[in-house]
């Protein structure tokens, strides 16, 4: 499977999603800046076309008073995230494929493409 890309990127990169760290102990996120964002802990629906994936966002108030917040987001609320039910899924599969590049990278090549 395809790693997906980000859908968007902060106006700054160095402040895109994948520069916050995930911590599944407590479910939340740290941001580049330091401040934890949490989670209400609902599920959200999010369709995109006939599928539908649960989500849960991610926010602090400390954006708002935050220096970098022009570099972390447009949103004039403060940085959300959302995460999907099968992030952790996509990590792992990430993390195969960055080590076992080769591999896949041959696959990829002997695979019958439509």
């Amino acid at each position: 499977m395809a790693i997906p890309n980000v859908a968007a990127h902060a106006p700054d990169i160095d402040f895109d999603v994948e520069h916050f760290k995930y911590n599944k102990d407590n479910d939340t996120y740290t941001c580049p800046a330091n401040e934890v964002l949490y989670s209400n802990g609902n599920w959200y629906n999010k369709t995109n076309g006939k599928s539908v994936t649960k989500m849960k966002h991610y926010k602090t108030s400390a954006c708002l008073n935050c220096a970098v917040f022009d570099k972390c987001t447009k949103n004039r609320k403060g940085r959300l995230i959302e995460r999907s039910q099968y992030a952790n899924l996509i990590y792992e599969n990430k993390i195969r494929i960055e080590n076992n590049y080769e591999i896949y990278r041959k696959r990829q090549a002997i695979v019958e493409h439509p």
